[in-house]
């Protein structure tokens, strides 16, 4: 249990040792009660929107819950993805993979950002490659310098990686400490499980967790490079709001890993040093303000330390420390030199020192006294070293060092910091990287390559320092708050983010998406009527608009509402636009001017979701959570949102915060409550009266914390859940989900956008932590359907396909399109209800000049209905043979295979494999003269290189026609 001064009691506002339960629960939260100078930050504010909406009432994390769900969801998605469950979604990356820095930001020099980074490990050989650890975001890995990145490791039992190492005598062995460590507001949940260790350079990790306890938070890892069996590990907890981890310290293994032992045990541990020269030294960091604070060496390798504090500030005083070491392999002559870099938690004036050590820290003096090593932004100097805080040494130079709090410092003489900005800049904006940073690595082998990481991802200097560029290409880490699509082009499309502010893309996210503000982005829209009106808001409620396209804004409003503040437009009526605080306001002019409509709507705290019905407009619902109210008002408005009326009470289920209201597609008074937190069965309720009565959809959803719901327009029985495992779909209202994640890794996704365009329809999800991903919902059939084929035969189209598997199934309604436009049944065939065992159906219908489209709706007996894939004929004269290239190629699993004969000809297809075996035969038969169409669903086939081969002799004359072209199956 780790011990308080009397100064971290004051910080802390802790609650007298005896106060009563009920007095307790009177109490403010202790979110409220830390000191404004923290709370007005926004990296406090961050914190507090992800973690307070999903505590428990008496302001609690269910630990246990998460990772016990959490394991049995993952063993759950491995079992889908090894049937090969065609049920599921098929999803792809759409980015931001960075986001770029454009002519009209305030940060041109930052290039393009991704999301923080707080660990980096360098190959001691190859500076070119890379490992970064990404809070909520994952293990990545470059081979070339940042030009590309892999994720790794997403299928592990935590996102959130605070440390990362390579051991230096072999660097294929990589060792990655779960959870983010810093002085203040660490949080209990949603961070670290333990140590994982790759021994093949990070394609496969194995989990310890010997030793360390449930919950992790790293600070930092160093594998001794004079026996690779001996590993260091530090561990730090700082404040917390809900418990006080008891594994803080210095941890010690002696078999690579396997097993660890404390052997320092004396609160907040931040940094760690093995003595390069002498193989028993090590050096470490104690933060916390307690006795043991400041730095401690060791001369028996780690077994036993001493504290080394002359000149350091009073232990009280250490609240987080950062070290570093200068000393060079490469130059053995080289001096050395030890420094401290100190944030000092003095409310109502926090402070960051450096002091330095020529003595191997037996003796320490302050350098650059006087300078503010925080950031400017323009407004003053703000200090955030309870955040980011970290120092690094040139190995080669001990006069050559750089700090990172909010901006990056350096000195080239050993005493004199001096902020590091791009001419003429004057402030922050003109760092050379984002700012807020957290790591500052040398390159062991070339010190002339150092990285650095920050709220923005990863910099590298190939200069020593002297000039810095962004390395974040192919990494896909934002945390997104909110995304929208452009009606009328699903190319385009714009999103909010924490700490990159609002962004966007015209290329569907191939290349970088475009800064567009600063901040943190959240609410944004396209002008349903107009899509060179977008719409966007940053924090609390600052409200922009932009009439071209995105590429500029200019501000409209400011509401102060909550931190991701309600900001819509009307369904139909494009001049009128709402926004929020504890009132509701209104816009009948585009934003122009915005009046309060219905004042003090919310009483119990800022509106922080609402809704409006697209079937009838009139009818409007919100909630009030936006200080985190677990019991906040929920109300209904049947007059556009000038009156409303409180159904609080009326919805059943333990209080938690909502997070997120939803109105039915195509029924006005059915509505939705989506919450957060932590209550079993608790997690989403439908209404189809307005409010008077609410039924519990939630079936077997996970008991995680619920972010969003979308219901499929199309299927009104489908209903996909956002969640902080991933997505989840229901296909009979609710009742029971499944979770879609094939392809789709772990993690919080906070928000859906549905674009439908001509006839292709799809689903984004935005998560945080990973960027954003799409699936196409018209590419989904709840029976596997093996293949589907369209030809023209004696002037009509015969459509045949088969199924292998069929569950609940009525029958196929058949759609057709002509030359592109709307599609209309022509006919309907009937199901064979449940079977396992393969059905084979047909279908006539008239041939008609042009281009023709069909595609299946497969209808269940409960009325829900899904898409099949598109198969497409034109109906003109046929004067060749011709075998096409397979499309898509490569393709997973299903590809289309089309080709043309001129005459009534007996037809062979037959797919091979790579040594000529027969894989399948797709066609044996008399075929008509005309195009013609084939699936090929290589679910049971292995990744590879196929050939699909056509033999075909004509019925009506001597002509023959062979042909074979190559596929790839991309697993």
């Amino acid at each position: 249990m780790k011990i308080f001064t009397i100064k971290q009691l004051l910080i802390l506002l802790l609650l007298p040792l005896f106060l009563s339960v009920e007095i307790y629960a009177q109490q403010k939260s202790i979110w409220d009660r830390l000191p404004d100078e923290v709370r007005d930050k926004n990296s406090f504010k961050r914190l507090e929107w992800f973690y307070r909406q999903r505590e428990n009432p008496d302001g609690t994390f269910p630990i246990d819950t998460y990772y016990s769900e959490r394991s049995k969801e993952i063993e759950k998605q491995k079992q889908l993805d090894l049937e090969a469950n065609d049920f599921q979604l098929q999803w792809n990356k759409i980015g931001p993979d960075g986001i770029l820095s454009t002519a009209s930001s305030p940060h041109l020099q930052w290039g393009e950002l991704s999301g923080r980074v707080r660990g980096i490990a360098v190959h001691p050989t190859d500076p070119m490659t890379v490992y970064i650890s990404v809070a909520a975001g994952g293990i990545w890995k470059t081979t070339n310098a940042g030009g590309s990145w892999s994720a790794i490791g997403d299928t592990l039992a935590s996102l959130t990686f605070g440390a990362i190492a390579i051991d230096p005598n072999n660097p294929n062995v990589v060792y990655a400490g779960a959870g983010e460590a810093m002085f203040l507001f660490n949080t209990t949940i949603y961070d670290g499980r333990g140590l994982f260790k790759s021994t093949d350079a990070g394609a496969t990790w194995t989990h310890i967790s010997n030793g360390f306890g449930t919950v992790t938070h790293f600070s930092d890892i160093e594998v001794s490079r004079h026996n690779s069996n001996i590993v260091f590990a530090t561990l730090a907890s700082g404040y917390w709001h809900a418990a006080f981890p008891t594994n803080e310290g210095v941890w010690k293994s002696t078999d690579a890993g396997v097993t660890w032992t404390r052997t320092l045990n004396a609160g907040d541990a931040f940094d760690i040093i093995v003595d390069p020269v002498v193989p028993t030294k090590v050096y470490a960091a104690m933060g916390g303000g307690l006795s043991s604070a400041g730095f401690q060496v060791s001369t028996d390798t780690g077994n036993t330390w001493t504290q080394s504090n002359t000149g350091l500030p009073s232990t009280g005083d250490i609240d987080r420390i950062q070290i570093t070491q200068s000393l060079s392999l490469l130059v053995p002559a080289s001096p050395v030199a030890f420094y401290a870099i100190i944030y000092t938690n003095a409310f109502p004036v926090s402070d960051t020192r450096v002091y330095k050590s020529t003595d191997s820290g037996s003796n320490w003096s302050q350098i650059s006294v006087g300078a503010n090593l925080g950031g400017n932004y323009g407004s003053g100097w703000v200090d955030q070293g309870f955040y980011d805080l970290c120092i690094a040494a040139n190995p080669s130079d001990a006069n050559d060092f750089f700090t990172g709090n909010v901006e990056l410092h350096r000195a080239t003489d050993g005493a004199s910091l001096n902020v590091q900005r791009v001419s003429p800049g004057t402030s922050a904006w003109n760092s050379p990287s984002h700012v807020d940073i957290h790591k500052i690595v040398y390159a062991p082998s070339n010190t002339n390559y150092i990285y650095l990481g920050c709220d923005g991802g990863v910099y590298k200097s190939t200069d020593g320092g002297t000039t810095w560029s962004s390395a974040n290409k192919g990494i896909g880490t934002i945390q997104f708050y909110r995304m929208a699509s452009d009606p009328n082009d699903k190319d385009n499309m714009v999103g909010g983010a924490q700490d990159n502010g609002n962004f966007r893309t015209t290329d569907g996210g191939a290349t970088a998406w475009n800064f567009v503000t600063t901040g943190d982005g959240m609410e944004c829209f396209y002008d349903h009527s107009n899509s060179n009106n977008v719409y966007f808001a940053t924090q609390n409620g600052r409200l922009y608009k932009s009439t071209d396209g995105g590429a500029s804004t200019s501000w409209i409003f400011s509401t102060g509402g909550s931190w991701i503040t309600p900001f819509f437009q009307h369904p139909t009526n494009d001049q009128v636009l709402y926004a929020t605080n504890t009132s509701v306001y209104r816009s009948t002019d585009a934003g122009s001017n915005f009046n309060v409509i219905a004042s003090n709507a919310a009483t119990s705290d800022n509106i922080n979701t609402m809704a409006q019905s697209k079937v009838d407009p009139n009818n409007m619902i919100f909630a009030a959570s936006g200080s985190y109210t677990s019991n906040g008002d929920i109300k209904v408005s049947t007059d556009a949102g000038f009156t409303w009326t409180n159904v609080t009470g009326n919805v059943p289920g333990a209080d938690r915060v909502i997070t997120r209201v939803v109105t039915h597609p195509t029924d006005a008074n059915t509505m939705f409550v989506v919450r957060s937190g932590f209550s079993a069965g608790n997690k989403i309720y439908r209404t189809t009266d307005l409010g008077s009565t609410w039924t519990n959809v939630s079936g077997n959803l996970p008991d995680v914390p619920h972010n969003d719901l979308f219901i499929d327009p199309d299927s009104t029985n489908n209903y996909y859940a956002a969640n902080d495992f991933g997505v989840y779909r229901s296909t009979n209202a609710g009742t029971t989900w499944q979770r879609e994640g094939k392809d789709f890794p772990f993690v919080p996704v906070m928000d859906f956008d549905y674009v439908e365009i001509g006839l292709n329809r799809y689903l984004r999800a935005a998560t945080h932590g990973r960027s954003a991903f799409e699936t196409d919902l018209d590419m989904i059939i709840p029976v596997e359907l093996v293949s589907f084929a369209a030809s023209i035969v004696d002037g009509l189209v015969e459509l045949t396909w088969t199924t292998a598997t069929e569950t609940n199934n009525m029958g196929f309604d058949i759609e057709r399109s002509i030359n592109g436009a709307k599609y209309e049944k022509v006919g309907f065939v009937n199901g064979k209800g449940t079977t396992a065992e393969v059905q084979r159906y047909s279908f006539m219908d008239k041939a008609i000049d042009g281009n023709l489209q069909y595609r299946l709706k497969q209808i269940d007996f409960d009325g829900s209905f899904e898409y099949s894939t598109i198969v497409e004929v034109d109906y003109t004269q046929i004067l060749s043979y011709e075998l096409e290239q397979n499309y898509p190629n490569p393709f997973n699993p299903i590809t289309k295979i089309n080709f043309t004969i001129p005459e009534d000809s007996n037809v062979k297809l037959i797919v091979y494999n790579t040594i000529g075996q027969v894989v399948t035969t797709l066609i044996d038969e008399v075929i008509s003269a005309g195009n013609h169409e084939v699936l090929w669903n290589g679910i049971e086939a292995s990744s590879g290189i196929y050939f699909y081969a056509v033999d075909v002799s004509s019925l009506e004359s001597d002509k023959s026609f062979k042909s074979t072209r190559k596929m790839i199956l991309l697993k």
